[in-house]
């Protein structure tokens, strides 16, 4: 977090959003969790990455292309 309380990435963001860095890593904050069934069928539908999301032309922020994708797909809401 800035001094200020916002949120800001750090070097590590992208290699561990990537799976290039796995683990467990100190952090100031959840933002949220998502509980996900993955013996549905429906779930292969689900992703963070924007490049696995067709005609997707939103910002590069996981938890919006999550959303994005979960509303496509039709069965999360």
């Amino acid at each position: 977090m800035t001094e200020d309380y916002y949120y800001f990435r750090t070097d590590d963001y992208q290699p561990i959003l990537k799976r290039e860095k796995v683990g467990c890593f100190p952090v100031p904050m959840i933002h949220s969790a998502v509980l996900i069934n993955l013996k549905r069928v429906e779930s292969d539908q689900l992703t963070y990455i924007k490049s696995k999301v067709p005609n997707y032309d939103g910002p590069t922020d996981d938890i919006i292309t999550f959303a994005v994708c979960a509303k496509r797909a039709g069965k999360f809401g």
